[in-house]
């Protein structure tokens, strides 16, 4: 339902509480990939995720 109607959320106190670490938080479709690449490799969280292997796969951003 998240991407089908694309929900926006109050994030004022989270900016507050980060304040000059990040200017504004990624658009889904920046990390989509990265996030259904953890969740398969996992089967939705029912193993443990190999933090090595995923970060090989998908580098974060910067």
């Amino acid at each position: 339902p998240y991407m089908a109607k694309n929900p926006r959320f109050d994030i004022s106190a989270t900016m507050r509480l980060v304040e000059d670490a990040v200017d504004s938080p990624p658009l889904f479709r920046d990390y989509a990939d990265r996030l259904f690449l953890f969740c398969h490799q996992t089967n939705w969280g029912k193993r443990r995720p190999n933090h090595a292997a995923f970060s090989a796969a998908v580098p974060l951003l910067g």
